[in-house]
This record gives C-alpha cells, structure tokens and sequence, in this order.
C-alpha cells in the first residue's frame, strides 16, 4: 500500500528529487524543501504522542524503549497516533492511555468503539 502524495511530493517524485525540481523551476533548492516541510501535517501540540516522546525524554529515547528507530517515533508523532500494539507498551511504560495514543478510526475498524 502506498501513501498518499501531495501535489508537490508528486512533482518530486516526476522530477528526480527535490534538487531537479528546484533547478527545473529556477528556484533555490531550499525553497522546494521549504515547501514540503509547510506541505507536511503538524499534529496537535497536546497529543498524547508528543506526550509520550516527552515523558520518554525525546524520539530516540523512545524508540530505544520500545526497541524502535527514531524515525518510526517521528512518523508516529507527524500522525498523532502510535499502532495499537505500540500503545500497551507506552501506557504501561509511561501511564498515558492507550485510547489516547491510537487513532479512533483504527479503533473503530477493530470493532473496538470508543475503547481499546
């Protein structure tokens, strides 16, 4: 399964990377990095992940706890969901309810309601 693209990741992709599309456009290269950083969600500044990366004392020491890299801690928090498994772990670790850290959607397609 892929990911959905952005118009301007799309362009990227057609391009070769970022450097060509830059230089195709005639901009610097730090104007399309630019772009796809303002282009990528935020999650909210209260979610229960950023809670976790914080009570863990940042990403790496998080993915050390849960035996994961930093990067998959990043892609979670861009999310603002962890997998349900990945849940039980920080709630039992750090005391943030695991109903906070997955999506409800994910709840609700495991026939969970409301409730993990």
């Amino acid at each position: 399964m892929t990911k959905k693209q952005t118009g301007l990741q799309l362009a990227i992709a057609h391009a070769g990377s970022g450097t060509k599309l830059a230089r195709a456009l005639g901009v610097p290269r730090s104007t399309v990095y630019g772009w796809l950083e303002a282009d990528a969600p935020t999650p909210p500044p209260d979610s229960a992940v950023l809670k976790a990366i914080t009570a863990a004392g940042g990403l790496a020491a998080l993915g050390r706890a849960l035996g994961v890299t930093p990067q998959a801690i990043q892609d979670w928090r861009r999310k603002g969901y962890v997998p349900p498994a990945r849940a039980k772990e920080i709630e039992m670790q750090y005391g943030i309810p695991r109903n906070d850290l997955v999506s409800a959607k994910v709840r609700s397609n495991l026939g969970l309601g409301g409730d993990l």
